[in-house]
C-alpha cells in the first residue's frame, strides 16, 4: 500500500505542479499547445484539472481497496496504470520547465 499512496502523491504533486509551470510558461512568453487551455482560459482549465484530480485520487483509491480484498491482477493493472500516468504528467511538467528555462536563456 505504501508505493501505491507513493503513485497517487506523485499524481497530485504532478498535476499541481503541472497548473503551476502552464501559468509561468505562459507569463514569460511561451505558447499554450493545449487548445483546451485556449479556449477555456488558464483558471477554468486550472479548475477542471484539480476535479479531474480529486475524482481520479477516488477512483484510485476506491479500486484499492476492491481489489486488494478481490483480485491481485487488478492491484497490478493500477499500480502500473498510475506508473504510466505518473511518468506521462511529470514528462508533461519537466518539459514545461525546460522550455521556461530556454525561453529565459534566449
Amino acid at each position: 500500500m505504501v508505493i501505491y499512496k507513493i503513485l497517487m502523491a506523485f499524481l497530485a504533486v504532478f498535476t499541481l505542479l503541472d497548473t503551476i509551470v502552464t501559468k509561468i510558461g505562459l507569463s514569460v512568453g511561451c505558447v499554450e499547445l493545449n487548445s483546451f487551455v485556449n479556449n477555456l482560459g488558464l483558471d477554468s482549465w486550472a479548475v477542471f484539472r484539480m476535479l479531474l484530480l480529486f475524482y481520479l485520487l477516488i477512483v484510485y483509491f476506491v479500486g484499492y481497496r476492491i481489489c486488494e480484498q478481490r483480485s491481485t491482477k487488478g492491484l497490478h493493472m493500477l499500480k502500473n496504470s498510475l506508473y504510466a500516468i505518473d511518468i506521462s504528467i511529470g514528462a508533461i511538467v519537466f518539459s514545461g520547465i525546460f522550455h521556461i528555462f530556454s525561453k529565459l536563456l534566449i
